[in-house]
């Protein structure tokens, strides 16, 4: 029989590995749990500072069309323009799709107070920080606020 059979494992080896476990998923909870606690999105961008509540309607033509909840017309994305607008909105309609719900409901695009730029579609929850994209991304939904579209 060989000797290593007959040997024990340190015990303040397996004790130290145990307890670097131990704080490992004692870790990853509280950070997950906090996660779930912490401020959400729009709580973290504060009060809006401005907003607009918005309509996309694919036209014949493969234009899109940008409509305020008064039904007035904002823009008018032609074919090849504005990628990005065209591209997160048919993620939040293909969400809505696949949960059975319509187009009535409008979009609501909003700047907090600290300049988070933010689009949420009430209807399924989702909420997109539109910071993370980059500026000029950005800059394509900052461009339907009415004070970007007023020139002020």
């Amino acid at each position: 029989m060989s000797t290593l059979a007959n040997e024990t494992f340190p015990k303040p080896v397996l004790i130290g590995v145990g307890a670097l476990l131990a704080f490992t998923v004692i870790a990853a909870a509280a950070a997950r749990f906090e996660r779930l606690q912490g401020p959400t999105l729009i709580e973290q961008a504060g009060p809006a500072a401005e907003s607009v509540d918005l309509r996309f309607a694919d036209e014949p033509n493969g234009a899109v069309e940008v409509r305020n909840s008064h039904d007035q017309l904002i823009k008018t994305i032609k074919p090849g323009e504005d990628a990005f607008i065209r591209v997160v909105v048919r993620g939040l309609a293909h969400e809505r799709l696949r949960r059975k719900i319509g187009p009535q409901q409008p979009f609501h695009l909003a700047v907090g107070r600290n300049g988070k730029l933010t689009l949420q579609d009430p209807a399924t929850g989702r909420l997109i920080d539109l910071e993370g994209f980059g500026k000029p991304e950005r800059q394509y939904f900052a461009d339907l606020l009415p004070t970007q579209r007023s020139g002020s």
